[in-house]
């Protein structure tokens, strides 16, 4: 099964670039694409559970899907807004 979330961000104040971003789920893997609004550029990474998890931040009973609801809160923000 495969999972989409999907935002809008910026890492500063305007006039810093917007982006869009999709996190998409497949087969317990994370692929997080940033996209410049202006530009059209894009980057992606894809993320193994053992680059984001370690002993001491991992949520018991936690699914891949709950990480990437995290993951959206995080990058779902527009300074200035």
């Amino acid at each position: 099964m495969e999972t989409t979330e999907a935002g809008m961000t910026a890492f500063a104040l305007p006039p810093a670039p917007r982006y869009r971003f999709l996190i998409t789920v497949t087969a317990d893997k994370v692929q997080l694409m940033l996209e410049d609004c202006k530009s059209k550029m894009q980057a992606t990474g894809f993320l193994e559970q053992n680059e984001y998890l370690t002993r001491t931040n991992t949520i018991p009973n936690a699914s891949v899907n709950d990480y990437v609801k995290i993951f959206k809160g995080a990058l779902d923000y527009l300074p200035g807004d």
